[in-house]
């Protein structure tokens, strides 16, 4: 090979970037070596996306490569339409070792799922392990192929690819389990984790003392066919130490338990169908939720947990369809998931009006509407064209968010009595991004109508406006030496029919700064996120440091800051400072 096509396949190939010519050309000697068919065979590996592109390819290889895993690419033919290219992580003997992969993987934000492999790819060493959790995970079921998709060796040019992801230097195994359990017609994988934290604000107490379990089994009936159950199970004993809280938090916190992800996955053609308890990500900016309409979302901590924690699947019916470089989803969710943000007196109950002057407050408990008639519709369609991934959908439902309906008697005494209710709201949206090349460039629009909010007139019967509004993002993120990233974020919030006697302003606008490294060590990443309000002093810092000190393990130590007016979105949490830790294992 002579350098000048040296040169041309570097700069084609992003993941190629920064080499030196001479050691692009011991990568090509060596994915060439590896690149011959038919030498591996095995029964498992775990899919990290299938995507249109060569660039989308690179981008996960790059990723995956800083994790320690080896990495297989391989191209998905599908009848009548272009092919995909699968980015696998394997490939594993025995399917629970596939599983321990998958759990590592989501500990380094990389979503995935555990499928049968047979042979004909590329298969590179392993590097360095311990990348750490990111703010956002890859929705990788955003990019997954049809489960009939037929599997072919990939082209050279990816097979290069492939070796290129495996010249940084091996530093440990590649994370995976070693007891054999392919006796049990299922796969088992999950993680347990202690949580504490303590508020250090006065008046400081203990808020958390949480352990918890996450179990997931996972059977493959069929190339077509494929069924998962999980579910997560935890005690707070922080409740139990102390009577700093209420009953009704303490029952409502102490113990808690739910069915995750639990869904049948379905592919015909074109088409897969997923039936069940799944997530919906439909936006993908970091640490905000704007085109995520579609996911509950757990308050009970605010924003100080990760994305895996506070997202809460929903119960429903989801069809992809799949034709060249578009993709249209349908969704229809017939027993909707609302946000669970806790009981009054709770660490972060979001409500903070106060009452008038010689006026006592209550506050009601929730309703959550559940017939069939406030069943939620979905539908999204997504196109790559030129390198840009544009995406628009429409969301019916009923609001997951509550709005607190008010009510005033005078007898026997004085009293605003307040009752959180969801009424149904209508969301149509736009997200776009692009690889630039030294950035990556996001952007989200969703356009709210008939969403109520709080107003602060006593005159006003139910003490909520109905508004239209339209929430937008750019997001753009730098990867950095030291396998390091700096994310900035601008958003507004525009009231096209605001009413003055609201809290929040005609136009609202904020900013954010998520940056993280492992400059320094490379199993120990510092993580921080900041949030501020552009109108107003009101704002949060996050801070942690995640340390992945053994195989499987990960030890979290970091503190949560807010600050503001007593009714913004976080000067309400003032007196909520708090200092906590994590130690988690996956399995």
């Amino acid at each position: 090979m002579g350098w000048r096509q040296v040169e041309i396949m570097k700069n084609w190939i992003p993941v190629f970037a920064g080499m030196t010519s001479r050691t692009f050309t011991v990568v090509v000697v060596l994915g060439m070596t590896l690149s011959r068919p038919h030498e591996c065979f095995s029964a498992f590996a775990v899919q990290a996306g299938a995507f249109r592109s060569e660039t989308g390819v690179s981008q996960q290889l790059e990723k995956i490569s800083r994790s320690g895993f080896p990495v297989i690419v391989e191209k998905l033919e599908r009848t009548g339409r272009p092919a995909l290219i699968a980015v696998l992580v394997g490939p594993y003997e025995w399917s629970n070792e596939a599983e321990s992969a998958r759990a590592a993987l989501r500990l380094a934000g990389i979503d995935g799922y555990v499928r049968y492999y047979r042979n004909g790819a590329v298969k590179t060493e392993p590097q360095k392990n311990g990348a750490g959790g990111k703010e956002q995970a890859v929705a990788a079921s955003n990019d997954r192929a049809p489960l009939n998709a037929r599997r072919e060796p990939p082209s050279p040019t990816l097979r290069l690819a492939a070796a290129a992801a495996a010249q940084t230097e091996a530093a440990q195994p590649t994370p995976q389990a070693t007891t054999r359990t392919s006796s049990l017609p299922f796969t088992l994988s999950g993680h347990a984790q202690s949580a504490a934290a303590y508020t250090v604000a006065s008046p400081d107490h203990w808020s958390k003392l949480k352990n918890t379990l996450h179990l997931a089994l996972e059977r493959a009936f069929s190339d077509d066919i494929k069924l998962k159950i999980s579910g997560r199970f935890s005690y707070d004993g922080a409740y139990d130490v102390s009577n700093f809280y209420p009953d009704r938090v303490r029952r409502d916190q102490r113990f808690d338990g739910m069915f995750h992800e639990t869904f049948l996955d379905v592919g015909m053609n074109d088409w897969t169908f997923r039936l069940g308890r799944q997530h919906v990500t439909w936006g993908e900016v970091v640490g905000l939720f704007f085109a995520d309409v579609v996911s509950a979302k757990d308050l009970r901590e605010f924003l100080v947990p990760e994305f895996d924690y506070i997202r809460i699947p929903q119960w429903g019916a989801r069809a992809e369809y799949f034709k060249g470089d578009f993709k249209a989803e349908l969704l229809w969710i017939p027993y909707t998931t609302y946000d669970r943000i806790g009981k009054p007196g709770s660490e972060f109950y979001p409500f903070a009006i106060p009452p008038p002057a010689g006026f006592e407050q209550r506050i009601r408990s929730e309703r959550t509407p559940h017939k069939l008639s406030d069943s939620s519709f979905g539908l999204r369609a997504s196109y790559l064209t030129g390198g840009w991934d544009i995406a628009a959908f429409y969301f019916g439902s009923v609001d997951q968010n509550a709005t607190f309906y008010r009510s005033i008697s005078l007898a026997p005494v004085p009293t605003v009595t307040y009752r959180p209710d969801h009424e149904r709201i209508h969301q149509a949206g736009l997200t776009a991004s692009k690889d630039l090349g030294s950035f990556v460039l996001k952007g989200e629009a969703v356009y709210t109508w008939d969403r109520f909010f709080n107003v602060t007139r006593v005159s006003d019967t139910d003490g909520v406006v109905r508004q239209k509004f339209l929430d937008y993002i750019l997001s753009a993120e730098f990867p950095l030496p030291g396998d390091s990233r700096v994310n900035l974020q601008f958003f507004q919030r525009w009231f096209t029919n605001h009413d003055p006697d609201m809290i929040p302003r005609r136009v609202e606008s904020g900013a954010s700064l998520f940056a993280s490294t492992k400059f320094f060590h490379d199993k120990v990443e510092p993580e921080l996120l900041t949030i501020h309000s552009l109108n107003r002093l009101d704002w949060m810092a996050r801070f942690k440091i995640n340390w992945y000190f053994a195989e499987n393990w990960r030890l979290v130590a970091g503190t949560a800051f807010f600050g503001g007016k007593k009714l913004g979105l976080f000067g309400r949490f003032d007196q909520k400072d708090r200092v906590f830790m994590e130690l988690r294992y996956s399995f």
